[in-house]
């Protein structure tokens, strides 16, 4: 089960923590996504870098896959969608 899912850097620079949504202007960028799962009462933290070319006036979603023992991140375009 993951617990944790949020941006934690862009372009290598903190953002806030503790906030489950980072504001960037539109462009390429890579982010670092901080996840945490839970296998059989155990706690896995990951960082991953994924690059990003973000669309203005777009909404984009933080999703991840969990596999093992480890989180694969990805953002989904969530713009026009309920």
């Amino acid at each position: 089960m993951i617990s944790t899912l949020h941006v934690s850097k862009v372009n290598g620079q903190a953002i806030s923590y503790g906030q489950n949504v980072a504001r960037v202007a539109p462009g390429e960028y890579d982010l670092t996504i901080a996840c945490g799962i839970y296998v059989a009462d155990r706690y896995f933290p990951s960082d991953s870098v994924i690059h990003a070319n973000l669309s203005g006036n777009h909404v984009y979603r933080l999703r991840a896959e969990p596999q093992a023992r480890k989180c694969y991140p990805y953002l989904e375009d969530t713009t026009g969608k309920e």
